[in-house]
């Protein structure tokens, strides 16, 4: 649950915002300086090491992830690299919870 705002915060906010006040502009960087290991875009290479990985786990050939596997390699031959690596991460989660 949120913690309730103080009276004396929401006045200024509200204040600032309904008269006029300007706010003042957030740096923004490049947006090849801001990709890094979470936010970059996922690439043909991606599916191929994600296949990899999953093909490496003991449980990688068990039902979901064997399925959810060949999945994803089809979305990503296909085009549809974003959803095609989504499947393979799904696969490979899948393989992780299987051996316990």
């Amino acid at each position: 649950m949120l913690a309730p705002m103080r009276p004396a915060f929401l006045f200024a906010a509200l204040t600032g915002l309904c008269c006029g006040a300007s706010i003042p502009p957030v740096r923004s960087e490049p947006a090849r300086e801001r990709v890094g290991w979470a936010l970059r875009p996922d690439g043909p290479d991606d599916c191929r090491d994600l296949a990899a990985r999953l093909a490496s786990l003991p449980g990688g050939a068990r039902e979901p992830s064997r399925g959810l596997g060949e999945e994803g390699v089809r979305l990503c031959a296909e085009g549809h690299v974003r959803v095609g690596a989504a499947r393979l991460r799904r696969a490979i989660h899948s393989a992780r919870l299987g051996q316990h």
